[in-house]
C-alpha cells in the first residue's frame, strides 16, 4: 500500500469499518445459530428462505415484533418477545392472496368484498389471514369488523365457520 492509499485507509477508518462489519456478521450468525464461516452464497440462500417464511407468516397475520411497544403500539398484545417458534412447531398457515384487495369504506361494499374473497379461497382461513388479504393495516378494528361481517354472513348462509376460527363460503 502506497502513502496515498494508507492515508485514505486511515482517514476513512476502513480498518475499523471492516472490524465492525465482521463483528456484525458474527453476531448475526450467532443469532441464527449458523456457523460463522458460511460462504456468502449459502448465507444469502438461508436469508431468502427465512424471508419467504416470514412473508408467509405475516400474510397470515403473525408478526414477530422485537419491540412491540414501538413497532406495534396499537396491537392487542404488547410486551416482550416470546420464544421463537421452531419451523416444525409452526401451525398450518393459510395464505389467502399474494395480491392485496381494496377494503371499501362502506359496509355493504365491505360485505361484498369479503364474500368475494371467501368464494375465491381454496381452503378456510382465519380472521388474521382474511384481514391480511386487504390493503392497509390489519388493525384490531379491521379484524373486529371482519369478524362481525362473517357472523352476519353466516346468519344469512353466505359464510360458514369450520372450526378453529377458520371461515369459508
Amino acid at each position: 500500500m502506497n502513502e496515498k492509499e494508507r492515508r485514505i485507509h486511515d482517514q476513512g477508518l476502513v480498518g475499523l469499518l471492516r472490524q465492525l462489519h465482521d463483528e456484525l456478521d458474527a453476531a448475526v450468525a450467532e443469532a441464527y445459530s449458523w456457523p460463522t464461516d458460511l460462504p456468502e452464497a449459502e448465507i444469502l440462500e438461508r436469508l431468502v428462505q427465512l424471508n419467504a417464511q416470514r412473508v408467509t407468516e405475516e400474510a397470515a397475520g403473525q408478526v414477530r415484533w422485537l419491540r412491540p411497544e414501538y413497532q406495534a403500539p396499537y396491537a392487542a398484545q404488547v410486551g416482550t418477545q416470546g420464544k421463537l417458534i421452531a419451523e416444525e412447531e409452526l401451525p398450518d398457515v393459510v395464505v389467502v392472496s399474494a395480491v392485496k384487495r381494496n377494503w371499501p369504506d362502506k359496509l355493504p361494499e365491505q360485505a361484498a368484498a369479503l364474500r368475494d374473497l371467501l368464494a375465491a379461497l381454496e381452503q378456510p382461513a382465519d380472521i388474521n389471514a382474511l384481514a391480511a388479504a386487504f390493503e392497509g393495516k390489519s388493525s384490531p378494528k379491521r379484524k373486529t369488523d371482519i369478524q362481525r361481517l362473517l357472523e352476519t354472513m353466516a346468519a344469512l348462509g353466505q359464510a360458514e365457520e369450520t372450526g378453529s376460527g377458520r371461515w369459508k363460503r
